[in-house]
């Protein structure tokens, strides 16, 4: 046994360890993506109700040949407010609002495949993020939909979505393709998260 490989498993055992005990995000995380070969890793948000844990899977494919899935964009919200996550059967520690968006996507009945940048890059690898921020724009144009989330709605928030709506419909604002079952698509969508 050679001395890089030695100390290449010793790593992989401290990543594991610390991600288990102290750092969030590397629990399941062992081996750096290789972004030039296009790897990604992909969340399957298991299906719940309301009320039950927020449950999922992780495995690394390669962007083109990864099955469908959507992409996830948040604002990562306060890094002092925490809920836990279960991945690969380990609990960890998210932050809230993007528990909070994964409780609303989440499917009664069926898995959902999402890209989620906080759990789907290794955040305490620099040069992961950095090659996986590089890939962005094509991980992002291969996604089947791609959720924004802005977080909890308030007063403001449904007249809002009114307003957009309203725009979209009087063709001032556009999808980038599809027919009026796709509006209708984005306005249950968007009301069903307000509510």
């Amino acid at each position: 046994m050679t001395n890089d490989f030695l100390n290449e498993e010793v790593e992989k055992q401290h990543l594991t360890t610390i991600g288990r005990k102290f750092s969030p995000s590397n629990h399941i995380i062992s081996s750096r993506l290789n972004s030039e070969a296009l790897e990604i890793r992909i969340l399957t948000l298991c299906p719940g109700d309301w009320e039950t844990p927020i449950a999922c899977n992780q495995q690394k494919y390669n962007l083109n040949e990864a099955p469908p899935f959507s992409a996830l964009s948040y604002q990562w919200g306060d890094p002092e407010n925490q809920r836990p996550i279960s991945i690969n059967g380990v609990q960890r520690t998210i932050r809230s609002n993007l528990e909070s968006a994964l409780r609303h996507i989440r499917h009664v009945q069926h898995p959902i495949n999402l890209w989620v940048d906080a759990v789907s890059i290794n955040q305490d690898d620099l040069v992961e993020r950095k090659e996986q921020v590089a890939i962005m724009c094509q991980l992002y144009s291969k996604a089947n939909r791609v959720f924004v989330w802005l977080g909890e709605g308030d007063a403001g928030s449904y007249w809002v979505m009114e307003y957009i709506m309203q725009h979209l419909k009087e063709g001032y604002l556009k999808f980038p393709e599809g027919d009026d079952k796709d509006m209708i698509k984005a306005y249950v969508l968007i009301d069903n998260l307000l509510c």
